[in-house]
C-alpha cells in the first residue's frame, strides 16, 4: 500500500504542476514596472517642467501621498490660465481649420510658442469626418 501512497502522490504533484502551468499560460500576471504610470496627468501638464520635475523629485523625497501631491499641483497651478488675447494670426488660423475641417478648433500657445491644437466633435462620425479630411 505504501507504493500506491507514493504513486498517487506523484501524480498528485505533477497534476497541480500542470494546472499551475496552465493557469499562468492562460492568465499571465501583470507585468511589474519600476516606473510608476501616471494616467491622469492634466494637472500635471499645467506646470512648467522645471516645476513638475521639482514636484515629483520632492514627492519621492518626502514619500508624499497621492492626496498631498495634488494638492501641491494645485497649489503651484493656480496661477491664472493664459488669458491673453489671441493674436490676429492665430485667430485667423482657427478659423480656416475650422471651416476646413467643418468643426470647432481651439489653438492654444505660451510666449515660447509650445502649444496645442484641440479639435471638437460631437459624434463618432464627425470624428470620422474630421479624420477623412486630414488624411
Amino acid at each position: 500500500m505504501d507504493a500506491q501512497n507514493t504513486k498517487n502522490l506523484i501524480l498528485a504533484m505533477v497534476l497541480s504542476f500542470l494546472v499551475l502551468f496552465g493557469w499562468t499560460l492562460l492568465f499571465p500576471p501583470p507585468e511589474i514596472s519600476d516606473q510608476p504610470e501616471i494616467t491622469e496627468n492634466e494637472p500635471l501638464d499645467s506646470l512648467e517642467e522645471s516645476d513638475q520635475d521639482k514636484l515629483i523629485r520632492e514627492a519621492i523625497a518626502k514619500k508624499l501621498s497621492v492626496r498631498s501631491v495634488e494638492a501641491a499641483v494645485n497649489k503651484r497651478g493656480s496661477k491664472p490660465k493664459n488669458t491673453q488675447r489671441q493674436d490676429n494670426d492665430t485667430i485667423r488660423l482657427k478659423n480656416e481649420l475650422s471651416e476646413i475641417l467643418g468643426a470647432e478648433v481651439s489653438i492654444n500657445h505660451n510666449q515660447s510658442g509650445k502649444g496645442k491644437i484641440t479639435i471638437s466633435y460631437k459624434s463618432l462620425n464627425e470624428l470620422d469626418g474630421i479624420i477623412s479630411k486630414i488624411k
